[in-house]
């Protein structure tokens, strides 16, 4: 297991900074609006494998592994950084190691995984802090599958309060992704979001106070798709299908000014969709027809403000590869990112009459918008049911050919079967003529014996009479 993260990060005090992992070395950069200004190294000799966790106090903590496998923990805030070993390896071997910081004050909670000795399986475990100098027992989540360079995932709705999102196996060949929400103290119920036969390539989820957005992308034998879906105070919402690719590389969900965003990766290109309705219907999708750049890599979003309906909320964003710092895509979208450091100059006031005209004409743009809006999210809804349609059709197709090959299955096993009773019973029928054979002839031999014995006997007694 590798997992080479990177985290961005706005801190409380507004400054955006860029965690990534570079020859052997985790390296911190602030973001200015030229990129990376700033450079400082926090952790040297160290594995790719990392988090980034924000602390009530405003301190950030960082987890990371040393080659040698010792766990190190890094806290700092602006300046100043410090760390300490909190787990060594005292083993000749170590396995590579994910931690999780869940933080409440004095409280806190690590989340890790160990391995199973499985093939990409690991058991997700928690150990809780209770800021008076003792740490609880481990205590198990469950038993994960990795899926390619995701293991586990944690994100934290509050100080204290989080979601931890993993992919787990049903039995047989069946994968299903789904969370548990969890505190300091306490773990919830497994929340299933999908479950699937084919492989899931690719996932990005959104937690926000209005609820849990999903997205992922499930390959199948023919293509991939990109499939939404929403958990609110009702419960799990059916599953929206997106758009569909030959192969899809990675997706990510942006809440901006009261719309969701989905975006994917493919060989093509960058394709999104817009929701105005919280998730309920979609735009068609389009293609991104900005700046990107040849590669791109994802990196988690950490943000100190905690308040989920803001104009911005994001868990992850698409930056260079290359640079990590350069936040690529986004920009298109929101241009409060990138000038978040600089103060929008206000607009003189406008004349009392002209106010008021602007004010009518506003007016009447937005009852045309409104209309327009309506006619287009309709549109829109009847886009995705056609589209959910066709994808339940292609299930039924799918299932009925499952079930005619489980019928063969059980047409040749009955026939197997049946000669294989046919030749255990002429096998058996020639065998009780073999030994009736055989016994007939030992019998005719035993006749012959006497009547042989017989005939001996009266030759001799004749031939002592005539004596």
């Amino acid at each position: 297991m590798s997992v080479d993260n990177r985290f961005v990060v706005k801190t409380d005090n507004e400054r955006i900074l860029c965690f990534y992992y570079e020859k052997g070395n985790i390296i911190i950069r602030e973001i200015g609006d030229k990129g990376g200004e700033s450079k400082k190294i926090i952790a040297k000799g160290v594995r790719e494998n990392y988090t980034v966790n924000l602390c009530k106090s405003g301190e950030i903590y960082l987890f990371c592994q040393t080659i040698s496998g010792d766990i190190i923990h890094i806290r700092g805030r602006d300046e100043s950084w410090s760390e300490n070993v909190i787990l060594k390896n005292n083993g000749k071997s170590s396995e590579n190691i994910i931690f999780y910081c869940l933080e409440n004050g004095g409280e806190m909670s690590l989340v890790y995984n160990i391995p199973t000795g499985g093939k990409s399986s690991y058991d997700i475990m928690k150990q809780s802090f209770d800021g008076k100098g003792s740490w609880s027992s481990p205590e198990k989540i469950d038993t994960v599958v990795g899926m390619n360079d995701f293991v586990f995932k944690v994100i934290t709705i509050d100080f204290g309060y989080g979601i931890v999102f993993y992919q787990k196996s049903t039995g047989g060949s069946e994968n299903n992704i789904g969370y548990r929400e969890f505190n300091i103290n306490s773990i919830g119920n497994y929340n299933s979001v999908y479950s699937t036969n084919y492989r899931i390539g690719a996932v990005s989820f959104l937690p926000m106070n209005s609820g849990v957005h999903f997205i992922f992308a499930v390959k199948n034998i023919f293509s991939s798709r990109i499939i939404y879906r929403r958990k609110d105070s009702g419960g799990m919402n059916d599953y929206i299908i997106l758009g569909e690719a030959q192969q899809i590389e990675s997706c990510e969900l942006f809440y901006i000014k009261e719309k969701i965003y989905a975006l994917w990766k493919t060989g093509m290109g960058i394709f999104y969709c817009v929701s105005e309705d919280n998730g309920k219907t979609f735009s068609k999708p389009v293609k991104f027809k900005g700046k990107v750049s040849p590669s791109l890599k994802k990196a988690d979003y950490l943000d100190f403000s905690k308040n989920a309906d803001k104009e911005f909320f994001a868990a992850g964003l698409y930056t260079n590869k290359n640079n990590p710092y350069d936040i690529e895509i986004l920009s298109e979208f929101y241009d409060g990112f990138v000038n978040i450091n600089k103060i929008t100059p206000k607009k003189e006031a406008e004349p009392a009459e002209a106010a008021v005209n602007n004010t009518e004409k506003k007016a009447a743009g937005n009852e045309e918008y409104v209309s327009e809006n309506i006619v287009e999210r309709l549109k829109n809804q009847v886009y995705m049911l056609n589209s959910q349609i066709a994808f339940k059709d292609k299930q039924i197709e799918q299932l009925t050919a499952s079930v005619q090959r489980k019928n063969e299955e059980i047409v040749m096993t009955d026939r197997s079967w049946r000669e294989k009773y046919k030749r255990v019973v002429e096998e058996s029928v020639k065998a009780k003529k073999m030994a009736m054979k055989e016994k007939t002839e030992e019998k005719a031999e035993e006749t012959t014996l006497e009547t042989v014995k017989e005939t001996t006997k009266a030759e001799l007694e004749n031939h002592s009479h005539t004596e």
